[in-house]
């Protein structure tokens, strides 16, 4: 670890002039300078003891400000440092990565019952039993979002994806091939087997679900059992308790409804687990039939059947809610009467009217003035179903207070419960009526027009408050930066230094944090509203809304991450605003305590309320817990309700209760509203944002916004049970990564590579554009963005597209290595323009005439032998077709280069790949042959050649082979008007056209050779140099050097004394398989070969016919003027099935002789019959016979050329 250096001793001078400095200060102005001093002057005896301790106190400050100077530049290189070797460092921090949090809740380890004890019994007494059961209610609402909800709505999560390979990392994986996450709600279901498994995965969580509910009904009986006992008439005792109204209690079990809610909407709409629950049912009906067949005790299933009708009963045979609101809350022998008290419903009728008011108020004034809203909204399902609550109790249709909600929820027709489940409270108010058979008209509440006109107006408004509340949010952010620093705000620059007080500091960070969280819950209300009203309404959002839908997570994320920024100065100071907060409770409390008579003159009534005031005063002085803020609002409805309040008191006190709510519950409810784990189910529109940001540049810095939103959801794939969540999540992530290479990357790849060519390819021309128009594409500001981070993986853009340009420069480049300057120039661009790091690469050198590459050829041998056309004189193949004015050529001088580049082993490379090559070409030679069509026309034909030997003068006919062609012909068509004849013609030529490649790379193999040993004078007498090195004693370096030099002579002269072995390897390698009594129908193929030759003939005649065409026509048509691939393919398959006699046999050249001499005769004397009259009609018939002449000859001409061929073909197989 490095320390800082210790500051060096101040030297004399140094000294001097501190003292001149401090007697100047202490003279006012009379200076006397050190130097007046006589040299043997002491100087502790000219200062006095003041002037020491103030010089001591100068020095020790400055060595302090020097070293914090020190420590300050050290810490700003050091991250310097960090930001350069760090490739997955980030600005945007990730809170699920701190290794240590800062947790900002209040916590203390105090009872209940010492919290509100006081002298007064009955103010303790009643203080503690509602404060013990909405605190403890509170605390199983907690439970139940953090434990339950998650685990329930991920149930099916990634159903039906295969779990990936590992890929967590650094880095970002390749692009996986996997399926997208299918979200829950979707038809995708589990099968029979895999449901019962998943079910008994989450069993456990089910059975302490349905506990968990039993207590919650336990609780909220018993809490209107405390209400009715204290609002009953009977009891007389403590009457004036009666006129207190505990709302905050009412407000606990509208919120502990909502709960229930909640379960209900995430279990009945998740079809995953409704669907897998209904199975598990099933088996275990069966299994109660035959118990062994699941090797099951009896008595161990009936145990489980108990536990299973436990969770059936509480959860899905029927609705949570419901099962609570059905209870019946009057205890045993009306010693506790709910349903008729009226005390009690009257508090309660009130509690859902004064909630329903300032709800109403609060939404009115939201219309008119910006960020008034803070959490209410989300109140709005529990007030709704507190209301049916008492609705179903008191079976009160009272139409007025239905009117009252049905107001109110006109300005919330949307609201979310959790994640992305939402409900609509207009169709809970309407489903409460229908149930309870209300008199409403059913045309004057129509929920259908409420939410259409309400998204019509937010759908007006909603671009303008996004740009409002982006605005506002910069503007927080800026003050957060500024304000929450590790000192005081520094002061204006024209005031003068002074130190600010607390009382001016913690008032301004309290409003931040509390502004903070309401600009975030608005945003997120905004998004949820519009996207779910959309969905409701089936309607689509406009283009025009979409970067403002967009700008709502952005804004979120970001006052994520400032709170998460500067949360270590928030924990400095966040227990002083709740204390400054309480003092200012304290305060008005103090006021109205002091206006309180002795206790002598007090009546029982006020010694209560005074009692209620001295345990809310001790609540606002300790620790805020949530316990203490629940006792205070007990207290508060006490002493509230006896006028001892002025109305603006009141008024100061909720507001500053609101305010301590917010920051005693900070880290949860920044977390609530900021958090974005709903774009999951939503995450088309993430996807669509990055292809809008790479139209968009100047967004680019949003892109790890989203990533960080898309991010929210890990948290809650941690909980699933159904699949184990490390699967679940790198599901997700690699398909989140897979479609951020798919929108960003790949056409960024694209792009940069196609303008590098732009700038380096001068012949091409780049499409015109227009910069005003179109703009300037800013790839270096998307290329500087640091790498983005999701889940544990990092996306580094600018690496990945160097890499990609390395990749596809040296692929290029090895095809044409002639080309090596304008690939380097245009790395030289990418590093230059984009500062894109590329890596050197180290080609060899080649010849400018090299051509295509053999090992590009060897890998793609079936491509080769069908685009490219083979001479046997001249040993080259010729491109049959290009797209470009030239064709590519392959020759012996080509080959060679390429073996001087790779070296001699790539010959033997060649044979091993072609030798696969025609094992896949003989599979289908031997298809063809086996078809039922072509055998039985052979054996017909070798029948007819066998009884009829002498007539035809043992000479294949003719007619026969044209016939043979005909009928193959009418056997059908492929693809480009080919039989299957000239399919099978195309195959011989393949195969003929890779044992000329074979041929080309054993003649450029010697070509290479003998320019190698050139410089030998005799091959017949080669000199041993190690044998000579080893006489003379030379060094151990010259001896390896010249045994090396002994090796390359022997490998070369072998290479140039090989010959051809490769044909005869090739030959026996296939010949015993081809001349087994397993593939005896291949013995025909000499009969097949007189059709070949015609319809080879036919081919290579309509190929030549094309050159004389237009040029912007041979691309369309192809053509050639030489292949003799398919004249050495015959060659090889009749050696290989040793029919080379056979063939001979039938005389077929001989046949075709004679077939066209007759037919240049015939025409001859047409022409001559025809020259003997002057008609029309005889000119015709003459030019006929001259037409029929040409023709014959031609073909004539064509099949000499492959007799040729074929000949010269034979004798590389003669053994």
């Amino acid at each position: 670890m490095l320390l800082p250096a210790q500051p060096a001793p101040a030297s004399q001078p140094q000294l001097q002039e501190v003292l001149a400095r401090s007697q100047q200060q202490q003279a006012g102005g009379s200076l006397r300078r050190v130097e007046d001093y006589p040299e043997q002057t002491d100087i502790g005896k000219v200062l006095t003891e003041d002037d020491l301790r103030e010089l001591a106190q100068s020095a020790r400050a400055q060595v302090q400000q020097d070293q914090l100077a020190f420590v300050d530049t050290f810490s700003r290189q050091l991250r310097a440092l960090e930001e350069d070797l760090d490739p997955s460092l980030s600005s945007v921090w990730d809170p699920a990565l701190d290794p240590v949090a800062n947790d900002h809740t209040p916590f203390e380890q105090s009872k209940i019952l010492s919290l509100v004890g006081s002298e007064n019994a009955a103010v303790s007494k009643l203080l503690a039993v509602f404060t013990y059961d909405c605190n403890e209610l509170r605390m199983m609402c907690r439970t139940a979002e953090s434990r339950y909800f998650a685990a329930l709505h991920t149930f099916g999560m990634s159903l039906g994806v295969p779990a990936p390979a590992d890929t967590t990392g650094t880095t970002a994986p390749e692009a996986p091939a996997t399926a997208p996450v299918t979200p829950v709600g979707q038809s995708t279901l589990y099968p029979d087997g895999d449901a019962q498994i998943a079910v008994a995965k989450i069993l456990p969580l089910l059975f302490d679900l349905a506990g968990f509910l039993a207590r919650i009904n336990a609780l909220v009986v018993n809490i209107i059992h405390q209400l009715a006992a204290l609002y009953s008439s009977r009891s007389r005792k403590d009457a004036h308790f009666k006129q207190v109204h505990f709302l905050s209690v009412f407000d606990t079990i509208a919120h502990t409804l909502q709960m229930l809610f909640t379960l209900d909407v995430i279990i009945k709409h998740n079809d995953v687990l409704i669907d897998a629950w209904g199975k598990f049912s099933k088996m275990i009906t069966v299994a109660r039939r035959s118990p062994g067949s699941y090797s099951v005790a009896e008595d161990d299933l009936r145990r489980f059947e108990k536990i299973f009708q436990t969770i059936a009963g509480t959860i899905f045979d029927q609705n949570i809610l419901g099962t609570l609101l059905e209870l019946n809350f009057d205890h045993g022998d009306h010693v506790i009467d709910v349903t008729n008290n009226k005390l009690l419903r009257g508090v309660f009728y009130l509690a859902v009217e004064l909630k329903t008011r300032a709800l109403n108020t609060l939404f009115v004034s939201q219309a008119t003035q910006s960020n008034t809203e803070f959490d209410e909204r989300e109140s709005l399902p529990g007030l709704l179903m507190l209301y049916e609550m008492y609705v179903r109790i008191y079976d009160d249709k009272d139409v007025k207070l239905f009117k009252q909600l049905w107001d109110v929820t006109k300005y919330a027709p949307v609201v979310t419960l959790y994640c992305n489940r939402v409900t609509y409270p207009p169709k809970i108010l309407l489903n409460t009526a229908r149930a309870y058979r209300f008199a409403i008209t059913p045309s004057q509440f129509d929920s259908t027009k409420l939410a259409a006109a309400y998204l019509d107006g937010l759908t007006k408004t909603f671009s303008a408050r996004v740009q409002h509340l982006s605005m506002q949010a910069t503007a927080w952010m800026v003050r957060m930066e500024s304000n929450l620093t590790s000192g005081p705000p520094q002061a204006a620059a024209s005031a003068a230094p002074r130190r600010i007080g607390l009382d001016a500091i913690l008032p301004e960070r309290a409003g931040l944090i509390y502004q903070g969280i309401s600009m975030a819950n608005n945003a997120s209300i905004l998004f949820r509203n519009f996207v779910s009203l959309h969905t409701l309404m089936n309607r689509n959002p406009s283009g025009a809304d979409f970067p403002a839908l967009c700008r709502c997570i952005v804004v979120l994320k970001a006052i994520r991450n400032t709170f998460h920024r500067r949360s270590a100065v928030i924990g400095e100071t966040i227990s002083l605003m709740i204390e400054y907060l309480c003092r200012n409770v304290l305060r008005v409390l103090e006021v109205r305590k002091r206006e309180f008579p002795q206790r002598s003159k007090m009546d029982p009534a006020k010694l209560d309320v005074l009692a209620a005031l001295c345990v809310g005063m001790n609540m606002m002085r300790g620790c805020c817990t949530q316990q203490r803020r629940i006792a205070f609002r007990m207290a508060f409805s006490v002493f509230a309700t006896q006028n001892t309040l002025k109305e603006t008191d009141a008024d100061m006190l909720l507001y500053l209760l609101r305010r301590i709510d917010a920051l005693s519950d900070m880290d949860y409810m920044v977390q609530r509203v900021c958090t974005c784990d709903f774009l999951y189910w939503d995450r088309g529109v993430i996807y669509t944002y990055f292809s809008y940001v790479y139209k968009h540049f100047d967004l680019c810095t949003t892109l790890q916004y989203m990533l960080s939103a898309l991010q929210d959801v890990l948290p809650m794939m941690n909980k699933s049970y159904h699949r184990p969540p490390t699967e679940v999540i790198a599901i997700f992530r690699n398909e989140v990564i897979a479609e951020v290479k798919k929108r960003i990357l790949a056409p960024l790849q694209r792009e940069i590579d196609t303008q590098l060519r732009f700038n380096c390819l001068h012949y091409l021309k780049p499409v015109n554009s227009n910069p005003l128009r179109d703009g300037v594409r800013d790839f270096p500001r998307l290329l500087s963005m640091k790498p983005l981070l999701f889940a544990g993986a990092s996306i580094d853009l600018k690496a990945l597209v160097g890499h990609y340009l390395d990749r596809t420069f040296y692929n290029n480049n090895t095809v044409a290595l002639s080309d090596w300057r304008i690939y380097e120039e245009m790395r030289n661009v990418a590093r230059d323009q984009y500062r894109i790091p590329m890596s050197e690469v180290h080609l060899p050198s080649q010849t400018h005439d090299q051509g295509i590459d053999v090992l590009e050829i060897m890998r793609n041998i079936n491509v080769f032998v069908s685009r490219f056309d083979y001479n046997l004189n001249n040993q080259v193949f010729i491109e049959r077709q290009s797209d470009s004015k030239t064709l590519n050529t392959i020759g012996i001088e080509h080959v060679a280069n390429s073996i001087r580049t790779h070296g001699t082993g790539i010959m033997n490379t060649t044979v091993n790949a072609t030798y696969q090559f025609l094992i896949r070409q003989f599979v289908r030679f031997s298809q063809f042959l086996y078809d039922e069509h072509i055998k039985a026309r052979l054996y017909k034909d070798i029948k007819y050649f066998k009884e009829h030997r002498d007539e035809i003068n043992c000479e294949y006919p003719f007619e026969r082979a044209e016939k043979f062609n005909k009928d193959i012909r009418k056997l059908g068509l492929t693809d480009g008007n080919l039989s299957y004849l000239d399919r099978f013609r195309e195959l011989i030529t393949q195969i003929g056209n890779a044992m000329g490649y074979i041929r080309t790379v054993r003649s450029g193999g010697l070509l290479y050779s003998s320019n190698a040993l050139k410089f030998m004078p005799d091959l017949r007498n080669i000199v041993d140099f190690e044998e000579l090195v080893t006489k003379e004693k030379l060094s151990g370096e010259t001896t390896t050097a010249a045994h090396n030099l002994d090796l390359s002579i022997d490998n070369l002269t072998q290479s140039f004394e090989g010959g051809f072995e490769y044909f005869s390897q090739l030959v026996d390698v296939f010949a015993n398989e081809f001349r087994s009594a397993q593939n005896l129908h291949l013995r025909q193929f000499f009969v097949v070969v007189p059709a070949l030759t015609l319809n080879f003939v036919d081919h290579i005649l309509t190929a030549k016919e094309h050159l004389s065409k237009k040029a912007s026509q041979l691309h369309q048509d192809g053509y050639m003027f030489t292949d003799d691939g398919f004249a050495i393919g015959v060659a090889y398959v009749l050696k290989l099935l040793d029919q080379s006699a056979e063939f001979d046999s039938l005389h077929w050249f001989e046949e075709v002789q004679k077939h066209y001499e007759s037919q240049v005769l015939q025409a001859q004397a047409r022409q001559r019959e025809a020259a003997k009259g002057r008609s029309k009609q005889e000119k015709e018939e003459q030019e006929t016979g001259i037409v029929l002449e040409r023709k014959a000859r031609g073909l004539f001409r064509e099949f000499e050329l492959l007799f040729y061929s074929f000949s010269s073909a034979k004798i590389f197989f003669d053994n």
